[in-house]
Order: C-alpha cells, then structure tokens, then sequence
C-alpha cells in the first residue's frame, strides 16, 4: 500500500510475518529495502494501492540538469536549468530568490554562491539547490572533481530531456555506468567520456518509475569514486 504525499515522497506499508503466527502493518523504505518502523495507524480512505506504489513515482518536482556556461567576453557566466514534475503544467524557475522565469536560463550570473528554487503545481509543490562556481571552473561540472548526475528525463521524443547523459571532462577514465530496473535487471550500461540512455532495453521502451544506477570513475586527481543512485523516468 501506498500513501501519497503532496509534492514529496509517498510512504509505503506492508504486511510482515511476524513471531512464525500473525503479521503486523509495517512502513517500507522501498528505495533501501527497509523496514522503517511499525504503523499504529492509518487512514484508510486515501489509501492509493495502484500507480505510485507500481511505478515508485513521487508526486515532486525533481531538478534534473545545471549547467554552467563561461563568457569568454565578460566575467560573467549564464545557468541553465531545467526540471521535471509528474503532472503537466508551467514550471517557474527561481534565482537567488530575485529573478523568476519559465526557461530556467539567467544570463550575466557572476562567480559565487547561488540557490535555484524550482516550483510547480502553481507554487504548491517546489525544491531547491544551492550551487557554488568561480571562473576557473565554468567549462566543466562544478568541482575540479564532481560530477552533475541527472536524476530525471522524459525519453517521449519532444525534443526536451529525452536522454539520460553525462558528459566527464577528458581527464576522467575508466568510466561506467550501469542503470537496472525494479527487478534488478541490468537495462542500460555505458562507458567512456559520454554517453547516453534513450530510455530502452532490447528495442523496447521502458515504464515510467524509479531505476537504480551505479557510476565508477577516476578523477583527474587519480582517486576511484564509485556512486549509487536513483533515476526517474517519466514517458
């Protein structure tokens, strides 16, 4: 069972065989594959046992690509951003709480520390994220040894976030990526400085929901970094 939450993450419930005679109603992290504690009580009239539950898709906004791109002609530099949300809609974009747009591009930003809050639903339901960039540093994903990983797309053929790519600087190597469904099957793996998911395995599109990602890299600085996350696709 599944119960949605507004603009965030539904809590999820089970039955669990419990002392080899009864079970008890107990709250799942599905994304850890954890018991999280007992549930006392519930509200069985909004209870939703179908789509989130099935797909792992949350009712949220979820920011999906920065990009920090240099002026070779000023000392300033222009972000782009761009978003997802489940539900159709306009989706605002928000710089430093001072400069509201649609595109989710601001031009002439300086070097510094910035917040980018992200919002849909009319303003009902938003996130944010706080980046950091100087000049030296522009060209490349934040950090002389970071990397942005998008944690979205919409492989629908519209020409918008139809690709889940990352893209390293040359100096990274031994790069892999290894993207599994719900039931631990291995749907995409990509290697080298770039690549990209069109959101297929085997010719076939595959459903909207939560997959599971492992990345390993050496950075320019020679050290092994290997990451796990999460991935949404929506169609």
């Amino acid at each position: 069972l599944s119960h949605p939450i507004p603009c965030g993450k539904s809590r999820y419930f089970g039955l669990s065989y419990f002392n080899g005679y009864h079970t008890e109603l107990v709250e799942l992290d599905l994304e850890n594959k954890l018991v999280t504690g007992d549930a006392s009580s519930l509200q069985m009239d909004i209870l939703d046992a179908a789509s989130s539950t099935e797909t792992g898709l949350d009712d949220a906004v979820i920011i999906n690509r920065l990009q920090i791109t240099t002026s070779i002609q000023s000392s300033t530099s222009s972000v782009r951003v761009t978003a997802v949300y489940p539900t159709p809609g306009t989706i605002t974009y928000t710089l430093d709480n001072s400069r509201t747009n649609t595109s989710g591009v601001f031009l002439n930003v300086t070097a510094g520390r910035h917040s980018i809050t992200v919002a849909a639903a009319g303003g009902m339901c938003s996130t944010d994220t706080v980046f950091t960039f100087s000049h030296e540093s522009q060209n490349s994903p934040p950090g002389s040894n970071d990397v942005f990983i998008p944690n979205a797309f919409t492989p629908n053929n519209d020409g918008r976030n139809d690709l889940f790519s990352i893209s390293f600087p040359s100096a990274f190597k031994e790069i892999a990526l290894l993207v599994f469904n719900r039931g631990g099957t291995k749907v995409y793996e990509g290697r080298g400085n770039s690549f990209a998911w069109d959101g297929s395995f085997r010719g076939a599109k595959q459903p909207t929901g939560v997959y599971v990602y492992t990345l390993s890299y050496t950075g320019q600085n020679g050290v092994r970094n290997n990451l796990k996350g999460t991935l949404t696709l929506i169609q």
